[in-house]
C-alpha cells in the first residue's frame, strides 16, 4: 500500500463522502436495485463524471509514487493505470454496497483489469459518454455509478485513506471488512481459516 499525506487524504476522504452524499440523494429517487442498473439521468451522469474523475486522480497519485521517473500526467491513460494491478491486487476484491435493495450488492471493480479489454467496462463508459453524451448517454448509468464509486473507495482503502471500522467478521465463509458508511469489502486474501 502506499502512503499520502494527511492533507491529501483529507481532502480525498471529503471528496468520497460527497460522492457518498450525492449517491444517496439520487437513491432518494431511484431504488438502488439490479433491476435499476439501466437507470440514466443528468444527475447521475454529473455525479458518475465526478467519481471517474476521483479515481483518475487517485490513481495517478498512486501511479507516480510507483513510477516516479515516468512520463507527465497530463499523458496518462487507463494502460499506464492497469499497471497499478501489480502493486494493488485489487482484482479480485468486492465492493459491497449495502444500500443496495433488497439485499446487498457486490462489485468486482477491477476485475480482470490487468488482461481484459476494455480494461474497466465502468471506465470505458465514462470515456464514451465524456466524448459524445448525445449518442453515449445511456453509459451514464446508474450501475456504472454505483460501480466507479466502488472504484473510489477501494482505491482508498489501499492508499490508506480509509479503513475498517470493526473486526473481520465471518459471513458465509466469505469475510469481509466493515466500514463506516454503505461500502464494505470482500476479496479471497480476506478469508479467514475457520476453527476446528
Amino acid at each position: 500500500m502506499t502512503d499520502m499525506d494527511l492533507a491529501r487524504k483529507q481532502e480525498s476522504h471529503t471528496a468520497y463522502m460527497l460522492l457518498l452524499k450525492d449517491f444517496e440523494e439520487i437513491c432518494a429517487y431511484v431504488e438502488p436495485s439490479r433491476e435499476n442498473c439501466s437507470v440514466y439521468s443528468h444527475r447521475i451522469y454529473e455525479l458518475f463524471l465526478r467519481a471517474c474523475t476521483e479515481f483518475e486522480s487517485l490513481a495517478v497519485h498512486a501511479y507516480f509514487e510507483h513510477f516516479p521517473l515516468t512520463k507527465s500526467d497530463a499523458h496518462l491513460t487507463i494502460k499506464e493505470y492497469r499497471e497499478l494491478e501489480a502493486f494493488f491486487k485489487v482484482e479480485e476484491y468486492e465492493v459491497v454496497n449495502a444500500k443496495w435493495r433488497p439485499e446487498p450488492f457486490a462489485v468486482a471493480p477491477f476485475a480482470k483489469w490487468s488482461t481484459a479489454s476494455p480494461t474497466l467496462p465502468w471506465y470505458s463508459s465514462y470515456n464514451k459518454v465524456k466524448h459524445n453524451r448525445y449518442v453515449e448517454f445511456q453509459h451514464a448509468n446508474f450501475g456504472n455509478l454505483n460501480t466507479a464509486i466502488s472504484a473510489v473507495f477501494l482505491m482508498l482503502f489501499k492508499l490508506g485513506v480509509v479503513g475498517p471500522h470493526s473486526h473481520m467478521l465471518d459471513d458465509d465463509r466469505v469475510n469481509h471488512w466493515y466500514f463506516s458508511g454503505i461500502h464494505s469489502l470482500r476479496c479471497p486474501d480476506l478469508f479467514l481459516t475457520p476453527e476446528a
